[in-house]
């Protein structure tokens, strides 16, 4: 497959999606993918073992955190267009009443929702208005 006309099928698709999205991560990732796709013969599972392998070899022994890390994002990004966030800004604004009960309360969600350092944004309730 290597020298066929499918090898031009992933920089395309990278390219077209960066355009499209304006999202050049996220494309490239999809372009890896596919061209791992394309690589195996299209066998998905040994397509996202070749990824790793291919990432973990190209970012090094980092993949696993850049991966726990994308997801994170996900997770964050979901929870967020849920509106989630939104109504945690609402009920923290009807709970807190003065500086002190904004320090304890952040604190102790601090504490309860840390799983990263990016994680703890979602206690942060921005102010409309």
């Amino acid at each position: 497959m290597e020298g066929s006309i499918w090898s031009l099928f992933p920089p395309v698709i990278t390219i077209v999606l960066a355009l499209a999205t304006k999202e050049v991560y996220f494309s490239l990732i999809i372009g890896i993918f596919s061209g791992t796709l394309i690589y195996t013969g299209g066998s998905f599972l040994q397509s996202i073992l070749t990824f790793f392998e291919i990432m973990s070899g190209k970012v090094g022994d980092n993949v696993n955190i850049l991966a726990f890390l994308v997801i994170l994002g996900i997770l964050v990004a979901a929870i967020t267009r849920s509106g989630a966030t939104q109504a945690y800004g609402e009920w923290a604004r009807s709970v807190i009443s003065g500086k002190k009960s904004a320090l304890l309360l952040t604190a102790f969600l601090g504490v309860l929702i840390f799983i990263d350092d990016y994680f703890n944004c979602l206690t942060y309730a921005p102010r409309h208005g």
